[in-house]
């Protein structure tokens, strides 16, 4: 998809006057992005496909893709700031997902900005099983992986809060696709 062309004034980190970064912790997945990647993230990120599969023995194999998609042009984001989120909640298997990024969110380090990422997909609603980007206490580890993101490398977590499973993460992927700026 294509956008028209256009000029705006922002602040240091690319984002529109308005929009206020906060203090890095430390913690965000996103670290160590240049102002002009966080421009391009908030202005120009038009959707992200995600699809992944792991399996827990004895249990099955659990797959799952889906893309959610910013139709906010560019110039748009001015007054509509884009969030990729996405929620959803399978009856047939009690699995519950959330995916979130929200690149008018952007932490400031001391040479360098930052974005979170959330992802999880676990058991509902207590999480005894998780496909997670983050360990949460209590959980032991089935299988590790990573998947990069935006030149970044995000780790990822199979975990579990019940004893005596295994498993393994067969995939995980990220793509974004960006707007492209119409020629002239």
């Amino acid at each position: 998809m294509s956008a028209n062309p256009f000029l705006v004034a922002v602040n240091p980190s690319g984002l529109p006057h308005p929009i206020l970064t906060q203090p890095a912790t430390g913690d965000e997945l996103l670290a160590g992005m240049s102002p002009q990647e966080i421009a391009t993230i908030f202005w120009m990120l038009r959707s992200l496909s995600v699809s992944y599969s792991y399996t827990i023995d004895g249990l099955g194999t659990y797959a799952n893709a889906y893309t959610i998609t910013c139709e906010t042009q560019p110039v748009g984001r001015l007054a509509n700031y884009p969030e990729f989120t996405h929620e959803s909640f399978d009856e047939t298997t009690s699995m519950g997902t959330f995916f979130q990024l929200n690149p008018a969110q952007v932490y400031q380090g001391t040479n360098a900005y930052a974005l979170d990422l959330a992802f999880q997909e676990g058991t509902y609603p207590n999480g005894e099983i998780l496909l997670s980007v983050s360990l949460p206490s209590g959980h032991t580890i089935l299988a590790t992986s990573s998947f990069d993101l935006f030149s970044r490398t995000i780790p990822l977590y199979l975990s579990t809060s019940y004893t005596g499973l295994s498993g393994a993460i067969d995939s995980f992927e990220i793509d974004a696709v960006c707007w492209q700026i119409a020629k002239m």
